[in-house]
Formats: structure tokens, sequence, C-alpha cells
């Protein structure tokens, strides 16, 4: 009875046993394929257990039995962003946006997986038109305002606009880690290094572990605060963590900032 295992995979998913309760829906859909919602949770279950290559196999399967449904388009772009196929994505997401009418959210998380994508291909007025739009739609997204202020800085580009989307980030969630760096790094951008020191001192403090980007822009920011030695430490922290950016073999090789 395909509504057995459907209940079942239900109170499975309530008890955190997401492989398992995969496993449910997974024969739901053998006996029974025409419930959209046990399609729905298969691809959200293959996107938390990371199982992107069935992700998009699935959704592409899903989109062929419900093609005017959105929400496959999305689950099928977000695998291939994962796969690294980013073209792919940018196609499925953009056939996907045709679908959704009035939903501002779903419209917005759109959007906003196109700019990733397209940054991914370099295409930054793409990537930059693509963020804009899912903040005029839904203006308190807290990733878009990190990612987007976080690619503007690495860019050198419009550094006043990165400060104020990346204060609102870290204000929308005071405890994200990768926030407080950004927003310390566009600090450390627009030469405020005394409190970008600050930001990316508490993303630093990050209890799950801290990244090797992280460590380096902590020995960049004290490097211009004139502690070339602590600076030094952090650089070699952050290469033996990796990867670091291209840079760090030759800023601790000759002990100097690039």
């Amino acid at each position: 009875d395909p509504k057995a295992h459907s209940i079942y995979g239900d109170l499975l998913v309530q008890d955190k046993k997401n492989e398992e309760a995969r496993e449910e829906f997974l024969k739901v859909i053998t006996l029974d394929s025409s419930k959209f919602v046990v399609w729905e949770e298969i691809l959200r279950l293959d996107l938390i257990l990371e199982k992107y290559d069935h992700l998009v196999e699935y959704s592409n399967r899903v989109i062929e039995l419900f093609p005017d449904q959105p929400v496959p388009y999305m689950f099928a772009g977000i695998g291939g962003y994962q796969l690294k196929k980013y073209e792919d994505a940018v196609k499925v997401f953009n056939r996907g946006l045709k679908l959704v009418g009035d939903n501002d959210e779903m419209l917005s998380e759109f959007y906003m997986y196109l700019g990733d994508s397209y940054h991914s291909l370099k295409d930054t007025a793409a990537s930059d038109k693509a963020y804009e739009k899912s903040l005029s739609l839904k203006g308190d997204n807290a990733y878009v305002l990190n990612n987007y202020a976080y690619y503007l800085s690495l860019r050198n580009h419009d550094l006043e606009k990165a400060e104020t989307m990346s204060k609102k980030a870290v204000t929308l969630d005071p405890q994200n880690s990768s926030f407080q760096d950004t927003y310390g790094w566009v600090l450390y951008k627009l030469q405020k290094y005394d409190d970008a020191s600050i930001w990316v001192g508490k993303a630093m403090d990050d209890k799950t572990g801290v990244s090797a980007e992280v460590m380096e822009h902590y020995g960049d920011i004290l490097y211009k605060l004139g502690d070339t030695g602590q600076a030094f430490e952090y650089w070699q922290k952050a290469k033996a963590k990796g990867p670091g950016s291209a840079l760090l073999d030759k800023k601790i090789a000759e002990k100097k900032l690039y």
C-alpha cells in the first residue's frame, strides 16, 4: 500500500532519519507515481543528503510528469550547480522562472540561484542583474545580500553598496560566521582595518570550524594593522587548512601582503 509507505516516510522525516525516509518515498513512487508531493519530498531529501546526481535525474523525471510545476526546475538547477554544470543550471532556472507566476518568494529564490550560477560562469553583469531582481522581490534575503556584497568586494566595485548590504545581512543573521567574514572583508576593502579585524575576528570564533579563506582574510587585516608576525602565522594556518587564494603561497614565501 503506497499510503502506508508514505505515512511511514513522514514519520521517519520527523525523526530526522532522512536516509530511511527517502527509501520509503522511493517505494511509494514505484507503486504510485501520481503524487507530486511525494516526488517533491524525494528531491528535498536528495538535496539534504547531497545526492546531486540522483537529484538531477529525478528532477528531470518529475519535470516530465509535472511540466507546469516550477519546483522540480529549481531542484534540477540546484543539482546542476552543485555538480558544477553551471550552464545547465542557468538554462533550467530560466525555464522554471516562467512557471512561477505571482509567488515573489519563489521568484526571489530562482533569481538568487541564477545570480550564483552566472557568477560561477564569470558573467558578472548577468549575476548582478539577477541579484538585483532577487532583492527587489525580497529585500531581506540575507543569503543574497551577503553573496552579492562579497562578489562586489572581490571586484572592488560599488564598495559602499556592498557595505550596506553586508551590514544588513549580519543584522538579519548575527551569528552566521560567513556573513561576519564578508562584512569584515568589505570593511577591509574600504580600508577600515580596525573594524574589519573585529568582524573577521568574530568569524574566527566559529565553533564549527574556521575556513582557510577566513584565516587568510584575518592575516591580511593583521598585516595592514602592522602585526606582520601574526599575519604570517595566520597565512600559514590558512595554508595548512587549505585551499587558500592564488597568492597565499607568495605571501608566505615573501612574508608580504599581495
